[in-house]
């Protein structure tokens, strides 16, 4: 299970991560390293889910959003996922995916195919994007297909 969207909530002030790694509620991640220019601008927490921008750039319940347009971004996605694959990872379920532009999903997975030595199609990415017909268009499931599988929230309704 992968989380690439963003990290720990704002609200939560200083902490320890992963592995004894700090962190500060101002964006400040030193052992990745993250700062807060690696963070999108928007500090309120979204609330309207027809605007795909307030989407995909402002906070979900709080959490410091990454800036995944940002080349430097990507790379330390693609690093880490690398390092799990390395590990002996199969593949990835990607949470949170609507948060993240679709092109910006693509860049990371070129980037982790890259680094990996592998064909991106050969790289299994399960993304979990909840379909909602009454949010922006370009958050739905059918937008992300071409960057990997997408769970289906609603296919127990079709049973």
């Amino acid at each position: 299970d992968s989380v690439i969207n963003h990290t720990t909530g704002a609200d939560h002030g200083e902490g320890t991560g992963v592995a004894g790694s700090k962190y500060d509620g101002e964006g400040n991640f030193p052992a990745i390293p993250y700062t807060k220019e690696n963070f999108h601008d928007c500090t309120k927490g979204i609330g309207d889910y027809t605007n795909a921008d307030e989407v995909q750039n402002c906070r979900l319940t709080s959490l410091q959003d990454l800036d995944t347009s940002q080349e430097y971004v990507q790379d330390k996605l693609a690093d880490y996922m690398n390092r799990l694959l390395d590990l002996g990872v199969y593949g990835f379920r990607v949470d949170a995916v609507k948060h993240i532009a679709t092109a910006d999903v693509a860049a990371i997975k070129a980037k982790l195919a890259e680094k990996s030595g592998r064909n991106a199609d050969d790289i299994f990415f399960e993304q979990e994007v909840i379909g909602n017909a009454s949010e922006a268009a370009e958050i739905q499931p059918s937008n992300y297909v071409a960057n990997g599988k997408v769970s289906e929230f609603n296919f127990t309704n079709h049973l």
